[in-house]
């Protein structure tokens, strides 16, 4: 289900329904799960194929150590990433029906912004996006967070690159133009 990407503007209908952007309803099976995002700190929603989902919950385990029988961590993932979560299927128009449990977690009312992250989409209100972005930007200049505080950054304006290419890495540099990765 790689490829989905973009940015697409909704709202919730009365009956707790969101279209699925026509772009990614041609990527998505027809089973999708509905959970929590795994981000407790910016409440929002994310939809995955049934075997994504699996997948992401097998890599969250491996992270913590493996799968194991009789596991009390493990058992507490669960609990929280399949109980809090739904089977869902698209209709004849694209909508899915979002449990209002997870819509109330996730403050959706009304607007809704549904965002590609590759494999899954995330689900959330438009100020959870916003708030999702502060303090976050690119640095274009060497495509790092610019909240790093550890990125490379120039020095001084004589540092900053020209655009033009040069072989004498400058301060602040990471790539000449004769390496391959620049």
């Amino acid at each position: 289900m790689a490829g989905l990407k973009g940015r697409y503007d909704g709202r919730v209908d009365a009956k707790g329904r969101v279209s699925i952007p026509s772009k990614c309803r041609k990527l998505l099976p027809e089973q999708l799960v509905v959970a929590k995002h795994p981000d407790k700190k910016l409440p929002a929603l994310v939809l995955y194929s049934e075997d994504g989902y699996d997948l992401w919950f097998d890599r969250l385990l491996e992270s913590k150590g493996g799968a194991r029988a009789n596991d009390e961590m493990q058992d507490k993932l669960i609990d929280e990433y399949y109980q809090d979560s739904g089977n869902v299927e698209p209709d004849d128009l694209g909508r899915i029906i979002i449990p209002s449990y997870l819509r109330e977690y996730a403050g959706i009312k009304h607007a809704v912004v549904i965002t590609g992250a590759r494999d899954h989409l995330i689900i959330r209100t438009p100020e959870a996006l916003e708030k999702s972005r502060a303090g976050f930007a690119v640095n274009p200049v060497y495509d790092t967070p610019a909240s790093d505080p550890g990125a490379a950054r120039p020095s001084s304006e004589a540092d900053k690159p020209t655009g033009q290419p040069t072989d004498k890495p400058t301060a602040g540099s990471v790539h000449s133009a004769s390496d391959p990765l620049s």
